[in-house]
């Protein structure tokens, strides 16, 4: 028989063995629920689109910062995010007048949710969706989600071309988009321009004559690019008055940087001057009646006729772009952090933050040819 104090001993060794079984326990537990969360946020960051990984852009209608890696694989389905340019920007403008036209197709093939990010402050950014007629969160409640990155940091961590001589600090930066306009760090800016004016016989470009639309129901000039009919809300590309709009939106290929370096309303003025005598210059004034382009030999069939896409930059320029420079133009800090140059681009992806279309503009006018993503990717 064990004496009285062995047996408090054995009592006391077999309870320490017991804690030391638990506390065991509790360190495979605590170790199996890290592994478990490091499991998670290691599938988690696989399913997150990696270029934007921690790069963030504001919301307009929140105010709030939004994980754009996250915003483009946290859905059931597709998702699209447009990385636009500064406001006052072609590229920013044509964007969004493409988004405006083409978000019904887009949602027909499963993306649905698209975002927009302008360089620029928010109520710029509203401002040149007001301009365009955007359906967006801000305006309309539904539609493109509208962000802001007035630094441009989102569209150089997608990689988007940041035009000539984007390290130099020293020359300014509307020199460097003046030789960005002949091709310098933006080869596709010429072949973009010219292609405004010859059409193309291949692949139509619906979203010109709504966009054109817009434009003549605000009252920019030029007016007389199509035909509307306010019952019904049809139009047509009208024809001669747009006969001689490419000799007048040469200008686009200076576009209307010079009013930098020139007093704006004097170049403005001017340029109204130039482009109303060339409207009437070999042009029968007492014809009234207006022919369509489609009915021209040849080219009136082809999917984007001639002196469209030209009509329309010329409305935007003007109407757009210049007259609301002081609304739309990018601050100091802005300028400094080169958003003037920097161009833009945009992506599609899958549910898991698969990239299955990428885009990233070669040149200035030279955006997403937005009839490409709807031939990538097939209605659900």
């Amino acid at each position: 028989m064990k004496a009285p104090a062995e047996n408090a001993s054995s009592r006391r060794a077999s309870g320490a063995s017991v804690d030391m079984i638990n506390e065991g326990k509790q360190c495979d537990m605590i170790l199996a629920l890290l592994f478990t969360s490091a499991f998670i946020s290691t599938v988690q960051l696989s399913h997150a689109y990696a270029p934007l990984a921690g790069v963030t852009a504001r919301s307009v209608k929140t105010s709030e910062d939004v994980n754009l890696s996250e915003f483009l694989s946290a859905g059931e389905k597709k998702t699209m995010l447009v990385l636009g340019t500064y406001a006052a920007d072609f590229n920013a403008i044509e964007y969004a007048q493409r988004l405006r036209y083409y978000t019904p197709d887009l949602q027909k093939r499963g993306i649905t949710k698209i975002g927009l990010v302008l360089n620029c402050e928010s109520e710029s950014a509203k401002k040149l969706a007001d301009l365009v007629d955007l359906p967006c969160d801000v305006s309309k409640g539904y539609g493109v989600e509208l962000m802001v990155d007035p630094l441009g940091s989102a569209g150089k961590a997608f990689g988007v071309g940041k035009g000539w001589r984007p390290d130099d600090a020293d020359l300014s930066p509307f020199v460097k988009l003046f030789g960005m306009l002949f091709g310098l760090g933006a080869w596709a800016t010429l072949p973009a321009v010219i292609g405004g004016y010859i059409g193309n016989p291949f692949k139509p470009q619906p979203w010109i004559e709504d966009a054109m639309a817009v434009g003549q129901r605000k009252g920019r000039w030029p007016d007389t690019g199509l035909v509307l009919d306010e019952a019904s809300g049809e139009y047509s590309i009208k024809y001669p008055e747009t006969l001689n709009v490419p000799m007048a939106t040469s200008v686009c290929g200076s576009r209307h940087w010079a009013t930098h370096f020139l007093n704006l309303s004097l170049i403005e003025e001017s340029l109204a001057s130039f482009h109303s005598t060339l409207l009437t210059m070999g042009q029968d004034t007492g014809n009234k009646d207006a022919e369509t382009l489609e009915e021209l030999p040849v080219v009136g069939s082809w999917p984007r006729r001639p002196l469209e896409l030209a009509t329309l930059r010329l409305q935007n320029m003007l109407d757009i772009s210049i007259k609301n420079w002081k609304d739309l133009a990018p601050d100091d800090a802005s300028l400094g952090a080169g958003v003037l140059t920097q161009l833009g681009g945009c992506v599609v992806c899958n549910e898991s933050g698969n990239a299955i279309f990428e885009w990233k503009d070669p040149g200035i006018c030279a955006v997403c040819n937005f009839e490409d993503i709807l031939e990538k990717i097939p209605i659900e």
